[in-house]
């Protein structure tokens, strides 16, 4: 009897194992500030913004503070 609960536990905790494993972890990078400058650049030069004219759009996410 005793051998079937410790077989039991030991697949419960490869089971457990295997969850943690199969999560999807994602890394976050430090928020920075993205400046529309008064002659409608956009710095940094790498922000998801692209400028057409007096239009912005973004391309992606931006979780950072835009100053206009």
């Amino acid at each position: 009897m005793n051998t079937k609960i410790v077989l039991l536990m030991i697949l419960i905790f490869v089971f457990m194992g295997m969850s943690v494993l199969s999560l999807k972890f994602e890394v976050v990078k430090e928020g920075g500030t993205v400046y529309i400058r008064a002659d409608g650049s956009i710095d940094p030069v790498t922000a998801p913004i692209e400028r057409n004219g007096r239009i912005y759009t973004f391309k992606g996410d931006v979780n950072d503070s835009i100053v206009v």
